[in-house]
């Protein structure tokens, strides 16, 4: 899940938690520790700060680390954004789509938002980038624009020429 410019999402797992304050605990800084192990030098502050081994060395424990137990709460397993608001907005799939994709008076999305987030008392509850982000993922906002093509042709001559407007 990490990129290649090592400034992605980078999974935490409770083994390198560990080595974590093992390495501190051994002397190594917050620097060493993070060009060693790969992840930014917040994630390592945040550890440390969280099992009590951030500061001079005599605070630190000389032997009795964490075990797995009590820092596998400390761990985000559960990465991404909360699906709470998608969820929710799975609810009224049907009427987004029939307002952005009406024949006669078409939505544009943040019109549409606006109108469902009105409807059903949603104001407090959505923000349109919530609002956004459906509505890309379920392909809702996509209109597609008519194109007229003109064919012209001599008389009597089965050669026909397309022409077409240059599209601005």
């Amino acid at each position: 899940m990490e990129t290649d410019s090592g400034m992605g999402y980078k999974r935490l797992i409770t083994m390198d938690v560990t080595e974590i304050l093992r390495r501190k605990r051994d002397g190594q800084s917050i620097s060493e520790i993070s060009e060693a192990l790969g992840y930014d030098r917040k994630t390592i502050r945040k550890y440390l700060i969280t099992f009590g081994m951030l500061g001079n060395s005599d605070n630190l424990p000389s032997d009795n680390l964490p075990d797995a137990a009590s820092i596998q709460p400390s761990i985000n397993v559960s990465p991404g954004r909360p699906k709470d608001k998608q969820e929710l907005l799975l609810l009224y799939k049907q009427e987004i789509e029939d307002l952005v994709t009406d024949k006669h008076n078409p939505l544009k999305p943040k019109s549409a938002f606006e109108v469902i987030c009105q409807r059903h008392d949603l104001t407090a509850q959505l923000s349109y980038s919530s609002f956004k982000r459906f509505v890309r993922k379920h392909h809702l906002g996509k209109r597609h624009k008519e194109i007229t093509c003109r064919f012209e042709h001599e008389a009597a001559s089965q050669r026909y020429r397309l022409i077409m407007p240059n599209a601005a």
